[in-house]
């Protein structure tokens, strides 16, 4: 009798297990937001901060003035790390910069540049209204001085910024 009620039990248990789901419900992440940000490499020309832009389905596009260097490009939120850390996102981003450096091939002088940058990484909503990313990929640097000169190096981006609204919509009350 005693291993017929164990059984049982445990019968109950299992399908009560399968049969549930998930009660995660993260909040709405905001569609449109402006935002100003700053950090290492990427498109982050310190100490002058940069603006994003944030657009429907994850798209962001990017603006970065700099002292001799302006640069633009675009990053997508691809997919939500998981369910239960609903405020990080994978994230795809292609940049492009112009400007003007010392020269790199010993004469005297400056070089002008056009930059290609592709990364992938993570990006994070933190807080009400900050948010911070990094990135690794790549990056094709194209020199126009004495002689034309093409450099293809790894590349990483790290930055923080603030938002002008709020990441997220208030969470729906599911208590009504």
């Amino acid at each position: 009798m005693r291993i017929s009620t164990s059984i049982l039990v445990i019968l109950v248990i299992f399908s009560v297990a399968f049969s549930s789901e998930a009660q995660i419900n993260p909040p709405k992440k905001r569609s449109f937001n402006l935002g100003l940000y700053t950090g290492l490499g990427g498109l982050s020309f310190t100490p002058i901060p940069g603006l994003d832009a944030q657009f429907f389905k994850g798209t962001i596009v990017r603006i970065a003035p700099g002292y001799q260097v302006f640069g633009a490009g675009v990053s997508q939120e691809v997919a939500r790390i998981s369910p239960v850390f609903y405020n990080g996102f994978f994230v795809l981003s292609a940049y492009y910069a112009k400007g003007k450096e010392e020269s790199t091939t010993g004469f005297s002088g400056s070089a002008d540049f056009n930059r290609y940058i592709g990364m992938a990484g993570v990006r994070f909503y933190f807080g009400s209204r900050f948010y911070s990313s990094f990135q690794g990929g790549v990056m094709v640097s194209n020199y126009k001085d004495h002689t034309e000169k093409n450099e293809t190096i790894p590349y990483f981006e790290f930055n923080i910024g603030i938002n002008l609204f709020k990441n997220f919509h208030p969470r729906e009350n599911l208590a009504e």
